[in-house]
């Protein structure tokens, strides 16, 4: 029978863990400013603001996932894990379609992605003022819509529904593993993990199963491969998109930059 690692030890480890990130971040924070100003004088601005928000985006739900641990939230910790993996497979899906395409498409069409959503949001508007029956709120709240959204009357939704079909899970994942994109060869672990994991996220009988025979037993382990997976995620995708705007940057921007990537890349693998 496996032996689970225990309370004590998981949080000598995450002691470590603690400082390893705080160092990370120490390294990460030496380059935003160079970030930002790339990311203003950028002819691609859709796609480094796409890279540069899911990027803030990786490294927070990261933070969080550390502090659950901390708290010993497991059912949380999963559901924020969940929603790291997403993040990360949009954001390599992005930088593997940039890398390639060397155009701001990729951004404008995640850009476009949330167009999908504010389908969905009319739908529930709709859906609501049947259910209620209350007119005036509901087109009050329509009205606001619109003029949040002046485009939204003039949408197309076949197109806007293909646009968003791009971006999802099982999508990324085939074109990642076709073009062979870093991260790619741990596609086929993800995939079922992500699925497993969406039972936490919308409330499914298999998370009270798996969360009832966890508690006590395996969280601890849990904990520590979801935050090394991170730490290790986030680390790869500083990298990726540190170097890919090395080209563009001044020579001294360039070996400010080329530093800490290099710092980056002589860490080994957090906390193997």
């Amino acid at each position: 029978m496996k032996k689970h690692m225990n309370q004590k030890d998981f949080d000598k480890w995450l002691e470590i863990a603690e400082e390893k990130n705080d160092d990370y971040f120490d390294l990460i924070d030496q380059v935003l400013p160079i970030f930002s100003e790339f990311i203003k004088k950028s002819t691609h601005k859709s796609t480094w603001f796409a890279l540069a928000g899911l990027h803030t985006h990786l490294f927070t739900l990261k933070n969080g996932t550390i502090v659950l641990a901390r708290d010993n939230n497991i059912y949380s910790a999963k559901v924020l894990y969940r929603i790291f993996l997403e993040h990360w497979l949009k954001g390599n899906y992005i930088w593997t379609r940039y890398t390639r395409e060397n155009s701001d498409v990729v951004g404008e069409e995640y850009k476009n992605s949330s167009m999908n959503e504010a389908l969905s949001y009319v739908e529930s508007v709709k859906c609501a003022t049947k259910l209620s029956g209350n007119e005036e709120v509901y087109s009050d709240a329509w009205e606001s819509f619109c003029n949040d959204h002046p485009n939204i009357k003039d949408l197309d939704k076949n197109k806007i529904s293909k646009n968003a079909k791009k971006f999802k899970y099982r999508n990324m994942i085939k074109f990642l593993i076709d073009n062979e994109a870093p991260g790619s060869e741990w596609m086929p672990i993800i995939l079922p993990e992500y699925s497993e994991l969406s039972s936490f996220v919308h409330g499914g009988p298999d998370a009270s199963t798996e969360y009832a025979s966890e508690l006590y037993v395996k969280q601890y382990d849990e904990y520590r491969g979801m935050i090394r997976f991170q730490l290790n995620i986030c680390k790869t995708f500083s990298i990726s998109i540190f170097g890919l705007m090395l080209k563009d940057l001044s020579a001294d921007d360039k070996k400010s930059v080329a530093l800490i990537i290099d710092k980056l890349k002589d860490e080994e693998e957090f906390l193997d």
